[in-house]
């Protein structure tokens, strides 16, 4: 059920609509995030009210409508600074807390640098993204002006262009735009956006900044104008992040990161064991999906269970059949993150065909409840049983990774009757194995100066895969862990030590002993050997040769489901895939050698980085597979088992590069290859190729061969663009434009 609405009432007169999620102090006091507001409506954009659940896991979340939008009341005699300012202070002194935060994004930030200046002892903290402070050079240009000229002569065409060009959300989105349209209609009328947009453009927010106390968060983005943000500095405790991307805040992984951690320092749990009030239909539905997830996978809903020294630890399940209990495998754990890597979420899918799949973060990572002191092996224990006991089962299974195996390996232990089948990956005993490892000792002294340095040294060291891969999973671990967190594990986890309850264990086990990136080999396969040989009923499995995530070798994964007595198959990578037919994908950045010379090689080459990564994401997560051997300078390779997947990735492609300003050519070809090591051969390659090469910019080009594979399964229309004289192709080839529907 949707939260309810409660109204405030300002000093003069007008009623304010506001709704709470969650619990916790200081509350979080949010303005409009879709630039419009009604916040009532904004409930069905269900990327956005994920947000607005992951905040309120931890504080009260509350939304408010301001004075002639949404809820509230329209049409009020005067909008200006003053009531503008008094429409936040009406909800603050009607929620009656000694502090709160506030976040501000866009036309309606500015009101709370007023109010952050005005009540220092009120504001704890402030955000602002998005926010101009001079409204004249906001909406000042001729370009802005005429927008704002067309609510007097064409309200529909006013907000139809708005759609488009003031909120950040790309122009080649039809359906997306007209989705907003449609509710910026409902959310305010043209007399009061006349308003509301006049009033902006006079007001002069800078005299209030040197007034303020609060810390500040500003992020910056592309979507305020040049020189109506120039005074930032002025504010005394202020730090500055460039956005690069357009995107809307709740749809900016670095922005929500962010905030998540500006906010999170010094915040209170929720005393009461009180999920926000939106969960309930979403764990009903499971029809959520997190950005990165493809349309169509379910992802499941997070729950919560306390345990017995009060941590709330999140978790989920999927799945119908025995519960089988998995700790984190990426050695740090966000279960809303994690779910966004295709392989692992490929990996979960499959193991729910014959099994209740059950997924948990540890305390003080990811979704759980940070920043708690108890992070000892014995409280690592207790998170794992609050989630059993909340499943009510007599008993599971349990597979247990690296370093989180060793808590996993005490449950087993303390519960002989409850755990069947255990299975552990990479095992950790104790941290003694670790002290006289000369990665392990040079990391923990990084980690103690600087944070970053650290995690993208343990990427590299640790996960040795690409280096695009290694820079995500940092990323990863950044969102998953604070840095006094991890400090306060890593001196935990040098105490740990299993070996004294070894014997206590009698469930059938299965150890695997993957290559181990931080120890020597004789040192990871010794203790592989050590708790195979103590269990009672251990066997071990050597992968000498696993590439990858654990969960990314089809020989461990089938290992453990033949195991476990599960068919459980992954895709596997791109050198065990055989020669055949397949559809191939190119995409190739446009007209690259004028963009390098605009932007300059350095920023050119570090946005062309970052594309790469993104396209490669979009690839996996349509089931495709990116050729990591082919050396295309600007751009990919990828194939795929299905038209219609290719199809749907390049569409994902476009909006990659349109996101990045770096505009594509993408082909499609469907026809025999030849795969040696990580490169595919043949002439069907070299086909798809050129109908990249003459596809104009953000157009995707098919063959007729992929055309006539995907006509009626793909969802999509075809325009004929007739035969073409591809270079190196000795005939015609028929080519065909998906419609951007």
């Amino acid at each position: 059920m949707e939260p309810q609405v409660q109204y405030a009432k300002t000093a003069d007169g007008v009623s304010i609509a506001y709704w709470t999620m969650g619990q916790g102090d200081p509350p979080l006091i949010m303005g409009p995030q879709l630039g419009w507001s009604h916040i009532s409506l904004e409930l069905r954009v269900p990327d956005l009210v994920r947000w607005y659940e992951r905040l309120a896991s931890r504080r009260t979340v509350v939304r408010y409508d301001p004075r002639c939008q949404g809820l509230s009341d329209r049409e009020v005699e005067r909008i200006g600074e003053t009531e503008l300012t008094s429409d936040v202070e009406a909800v603050i002194q009607r929620l009656g807390r000694p502090q709160v935060d506030l976040l501000g994004c866009y036309g309606l930030g500015p009101p709370m640098v007023r109010v952050a200046a005005e009540h220092p002892d009120q504001v704890r903290k402030l955000v602002l993204c998005s926010t101009f402070l001079m409204g004249d050079r906001q909406y000042g240009s001729e370009r802005t002006l005429a927008v704002r000229r067309l609510i007097d002569s064409d309200w529909d065409l006013f907000v139809d262009t708005y759609a488009h060009e003031g909120v950040a959300w790309s122009s080649r989105d039809a359906e997306r735009a007209k989705a907003w349209a449609a509710y910026a209609r409902r959310a305010v009328g043209p007399r009061d956006a006349a308003l509301i947009l006049d009033a902006l453009a006079a007001i002069d927010w800078t005299p209030w900044l040197a007034k303020m106390r609060a810390p500040t968060l500003v992020l910056r983005s592309p979507v305020v104008a040049p020189g109506s943000d120039v005074r930032w500095a002025d504010i005394p405790d202020v730090r500055l992040i460039d956005l690069r991307e357009r995107h809307l805040l709740f749809e900016n992984e670095a922005g929500r990161a962010a905030v998540e951690e500006f906010l999170t320092d010094g915040a209170q749990v929720a005393a009461a064991d009180v999920r926000p009030t939106l969960s309930e239909p979403a764990a009903r539905s499971q029809s959520h999906r997190t950005p990165g997830t493809p349309a169509g996978t379910i992802e499941p809903s997070i729950r919560y269970a306390r345990t017995t020294d009060g941590v709330r630890i999140a978790y989920w399940t999927l799945g119908e059949g025995r519960s089988l209990l998995i700790t984190p495998p990426m050695s740090f754990s966000h279960l809303t993150l994690e779910w966004q890597y295709a392989p692992l979420r490929q990996w979960y899918m499959s193991l729910t065909r014959s099994r209740r799949v059950v997924r948990f973060d540890p305390r003080n990572n990811g979704l759980s409840d940070r920043g708690v002191t108890d992070v000892e092996q014995a409280a690592q224990v207790r998170d794992i049983e609050a989630v059993v006991a909340e499943l009510a089962v007599d008993s599971f299974d349990l597979i247990g990774f690296d370093q989180p195996s060793i808590p996993a390996l005490q449950l087993a232990a303390s519960r002989p009757s409850m755990i069947q089948k255990l299975v552990i990956v990479a095992p950790a005993l104790g941290g003694s194995d670790w002290k006289d490892e000369t990665p392990q000792l040079a990391l923990g002294a990084i980690s103690e100066i600087d944070y970053e340095m650290f995690l993208q040294t343990w990427a590299h060291a640790a996960v040795g895969w690409t280096s695009q891969e290694a820079r995500a999973w940092a990323r990863f671990v950044a969102a998953s862990i604070t840095a006094d967190d991890m400090q306060a594990w890593w001196s935990a986890a040098s105490r740990f030590d299993v070996r004294p309850q070894l014997r206590d264990i009698s469930a059938e086990t299965l150890v695997v002993h993957p290559p181990h990136r931080l120890l020597r080999e004789e040192k990871s396969i010794g203790l592989a050997r050590e708790l195979a040989s103590t269990l009672r009923n251990a066997k071990l499995r050597p992968f000498p040769n696993a590439r990858g995530g654990y969960f990314e070798s089809a020989e461990i994964v089938e290992s453990i489901a033949d195991f476990l007595g599960i068919e459980a198959k992954i895709r596997p990578r791109s050198d065990h895939l055989a020669s055949g037919t397949a559809v191939i994908l190119f995409a190739d950045i446009a007209d690259s050698t004028a963009l390098t010379e605009r932007l300059g090689d350095a920023a050119f080459r570090e946005r062309a980085r970052e594309l790469d990564g993104a396209l490669r994401s979009a690839i996996r997560d349509h089931d495709g597979t990116p050729i990591e051997g082919k050396l295309l300078g600007d751009g990919v390779l990828a194939t795929f088992a299905s038209a219609r997947e290719a199809i749907a990735a390049a569409r994902a492609c476009v909006a990659c590069g349109d996101s990045a300003g770096l505009p594509l050519h993408l082909g499609i070809h469907a026809g025999d290859v030849i795969r040696e090591d990580d490169n595919v051969f043949g002439g069907a390659v070299n086909i798809a190729s050129r109908i990249a090469d003459a596809s104009a910019p953000g157009e995707v080009l098919v063959s007729q061969t992929v055309r006539d594979l995907a006509r009626t399964s793909a969802g999509v229309s075809f325009e004929d663009r007739g035969e073409r004289d591809l270079k190196g192709v000795g005939e015609p080839v028929r080519v065909f434009a998906v419609a951007s529907e």
